[in-house]
């Protein structure tokens, strides 16, 4: 993973810090006894074209990387969906269960998404 420790100040222009779900959006299906690893995703943008200043703080970065095995997930129906701290859902009853995954940034807020599941009964 990638490590950075920086203050932010707004005369180095905005940064943007999101976390998305790379393999499901929004909504997934799954039948009882199915695993899903989901697939967690930080993007991180910082524009610092608002400073003009000689320190080279007017350039852009991007830059992804996957987060899975450091965010914390629960789930709202632990008897439908399961899912284990490094983010494998388990399809356990039929019903719908909404998974929340948090990810905490040094020296940042904390990203949060989330994903509706609905579990079918096995064929």
């Amino acid at each position: 993973g990638i490590v950075a420790a920086y203050v932010l100040d707004e005369r180095f222009g905005t940064e943007t810090s999101t976390i998305y779900i790379d393999n499901a959006f929004r909504r997934l299906t799954l039948e009882v006894g199915e695993e899903f690893p989901l697939r967690i995703i930080h993007r991180q943008l910082r524009d610092g074209s608002g400073w003009s200043g000689s320190g080279g703080y007017g350039d852009r970065y991007y830059y992804e990387e996957e987060v899975s095995d450091e965010c914390s997930y629960t789930t709202s129906d632990p008897t439908v969906v399961g899912v284990d701290d490094i983010g494998i859902l388990y399809a356990l009853a039929p019903g719908t269960a909404i998974i929340s995954v948090k990810f905490d940034l040094p020296l940042q807020k904390a990203d949060f998404t989330s994903l509706t599941v609905t579990v079918l009964p096995a064929d």
